[in-house]
């Protein structure tokens, strides 16, 4: 349980995780973790179904989860008077397992929209699936998220029962509650309401392994889109580790603003790319390095790639100022402080990294970890892992 209390304005966010995800699920079983969120508001011992959303609503709430590969959280959004009402709707659903046949099929019909509308549907919409299949083999990051629709299609309610019994349970989950609250009520009320959430002795979890990647993996994709793109994708180091926040700050100095090195260079210079940016995904066992570039009708998407590597490669040979750094820095700390500033991602944060990190401390110490970081160190990383021999390389083009 942890707490965090800001009285500006009345209002409480109520957030529990369990720490369970699309890689954790078994072999044919893709698609459970994030299934199982979406039923997770389909009735409970004492709510029937469709009725969760209505009586939040009717209280001034709201409601969200989601799904990724190392985690699944909910979280709850209410005026703080609200606060009881909000833990008993909170648990009601974490008491017992009440999902019927009519609503597993509802559900799954809820997600194949969700991927037609999101995915197949989307430019570029496939990215997370052809990359991911690429970039790992063996561990449960290989898999979609939203898992394949063939096996979404063939859960059962007892593989969902299961799934329930295992993981939701009081060994496995997190809770925080942040806003205007009084520490000791707040603490009386979870201990009314979840102190009787049972600990689960079937947790078991896999240790992470993954193959090294021998060889760089370059493929085309045909896609519905009006725009050629290119995204060479790394593995890094995991969410939380000292070489994870060098790739922070390499990314904001590559692609980040309109002075960043690739997008001076080609967006605004060459114009060879109509946008660029750099996703840097940390999480719990390895991370993702992604340069996602859209290329200009006019560009060639070889020549696009190898023009990103020239400046990739001044990275690895130190050839950037000290300035560069610390404008990475200083574009680190605002965003940190305007993170940090919003209660719900306070919540999210704190539940974050004490399920994957055990330590929640973190939200106050995590700058210290960026500002640390010193040029030697970008140098260092940067050869160390963004290694053309093991990366993958996806080129999408119209189809047409």
């Amino acid at each position: 349980m942890l707490l965090h209390q800001d009285k500006k304005i009345p209002v409480v966010t109520v957030q529990t995780m369990f720490h369970v995800g699309s890689k954790d699920e078994a072999e044919n079983k893709s698609g459970l973790a994030h299934l199982f969120e979406h039923l997770m508001f389909e009735g409970s011992p004492n709510i029937p179904a469709g009725q969760f959303d209505m009586l939040l609503n009717q209280r001034g709430g709201d409601s969200n989860a989601y799904t990724t590969w190392d985690v699944t959280s909910y979280h709850l959004t209410l005026p703080s008077q609200e606060l009881e009402f909000a833990l008993w709707l909170d648990t009601d659903r974490y008491y017992g397992f009440n999902i019927n046949e009519t609503e597993l099929e509802t559900q799954k019909k809820v997600v194949r929209e969700e991927k037609n509308t999101h995915i197949d549907n989307s430019p570029y919409g496939s990215l997370e699936e052809e990359s991911a299949k690429r970039l790992f083999t063996t561990s449960g990051y290989r898999r979609p998220i939203i898992g394949y629709m063939n096996d979404v299609d063939k859960l059962t309610l007892k593989d969902l029962k299961d799934f329930f019994e295992t993981n939701y349970s009081a060994n496995n989950a997190v809770l925080s509650i942040s806003g205007d609250i009084d520490y000791d009520n707040a603490t009386e009320l979870v201990y009314k309401y979840y102190s009787n959430l049972k600990n689960s002795d079937k947790l078991n979890k896999k240790s992470y392994f993954e193959k090294e990647i021998n060889g760089e993996i370059r493929d085309v994709i045909y896609d519905n889109i009006q725009l050629p793109a290119v995204f060479i994708i790394y593995r890094v180091p995991k969410f939380g580790s000292k070489e994870w926040y060098s790739f922070k700050l390499i990314a904001k100095i590559l692609a980040e603003g309109d002075s960043s090195f690739l997008n001076k260079a080609l967006v605004y210079d060459s114009q060879m790319l109509n946008e660029i940016f750099i996703h840097a995904m940390g999480i719990e066992d390895v991370s993702i390095f992604s340069i996602n570039g859209f290329l200009d009708l006019s560009s060639n998407p070889d020549e696009v790639i190898t023009e990103i590597d020239k400046y990739v490669s001044k990275i690895k040979s130190g050839d950037f100022s000290d300035e560069h750094l610390v404008k990475a820095k200083n574009k680190i700390e605002t965003d940190l402080y305007k993170t940090n500033y919003l209660q719900r991602s306070i919540s999210d944060k704190l539940c974050y990294y004490s399920t994957v990190l055990d330590n929640p401390g973190l939200i106050n110490t995590e700058i210290k970890k960026y500002l640390n970081v010193t040029k030697d160190d970008i140098v260092e990383m940067s050869n160390k892992y963004l290694d053309n021999s093991k990366r993958v390389v996806l080129t999408y083009l119209p189809k047409d």
